[in-house]
């Protein structure tokens, strides 16, 4: 059983000790992969992983993400999600730094062309973030879905930069 904290009050001759509430459990740095966190989806169930440190390399997963979380690569150069993102949640806000989402060779049911679909009110942002889509989205696959730059329900582009 943990030890609780406890706080001396003055004026008691020997002393009152209260104990008080234990506090709510902090965020941590996860990396991936490690042996605790093999995958990113692994490290994103763990609601204490804030922070996620996500090594260089290729990661052939497809995250979806339903809570605020910064997930952090080695750099757009050195880390690739060989997938899609998909982040929703009208509370949710993610950071994205340092990491290549490449939807390339992604296959799903669903159109995920857009490499990154952020949708439901979530915000995504983030530095040194490439995004690749398919080669030709079509008009309901587009590059970046649902407000990416204007946060409403509408398609962003259709197009490539």
């Amino acid at each position: 059983m943990p030890r609780l904290p406890t706080r001396w009050i003055p004026g008691f001759g020997v002393g009152l000790a209260l104990a008080l509430a234990p506090q709510p459990t902090t965020a941590a740095i996860c990396n991936v992969p490690s042996v605790g966190y093999p995958t990113l989806a692994v490290a994103l169930a763990d609601p204490t992983c804030d922070p996620i440190q996500v090594a260089g390399g290729t990661f052939t997963e497809s995250p979806a993400i339903a809570r605020d979380v910064t997930i952090a690569g080695a750099g757009s150069g050195s880390t690739t999600i060989a997938g899609w993102v998909r982040v929703t949640g009208a509370a949710t806000d993610v950071e994205l730094d340092a990491l290549r989402i490449d939807a390339t060779g992604a296959s799903a049911p669903l159109c995920y062309a857009s490499g990154l679909d952020v949708r439901g009110g979530a915000t995504a942002s983030g530095f040194d973030l490439v995004v690749v889509g398919r080669p030709t989205p079509t008009a309901t696959c587009a590059f970046f879905a649902d407000g990416f730059e204007s946060g409403d329900l509408a398609a962003w582009s259709a197009r490539r930069p």
